[in-house]
């Protein structure tokens, strides 16, 4: 109860600028992540062909990890979500 009065008592300005903090972020993320489908999808030829073949090598390495390997190589990859999560 007492963080939704702590909350109701902030102005009207500092709540919307929570809200554009939390939100843009997110909104960036998000339209990379489509830009880079987008000039995946449009790739063709060769150039297909290599990216594919990467993504077929990185998927034999990954069934070839131990469980406790393929936890390591998430988190390396994930480490700055796995650091924003646990401060949230």
């Amino acid at each position: 109860m007492r963080a939704s009065t702590f909350y109701r008592a902030l102005p009207i300005p500092l709540k919307a600028f929570a809200g554009v903090v939390t939100i843009l972020p997110c909104i960036s993320i998000s339209a990379e992540k489509a830009g880079e489908a987008y000039e995946r999808s449009q790739w063709s030829g060769i150039g297909k062909r290599e990216l594919d073949l990467q993504e077929q090598r990185e998927q034999e390495r990954l069934n070839s990890l131990g469980t406790s390997a393929r936890v390591k190589d998430w988190a390396g990859k994930n480490r700055y979500g796995i650091i924003a999560g646990g401060w949230v």
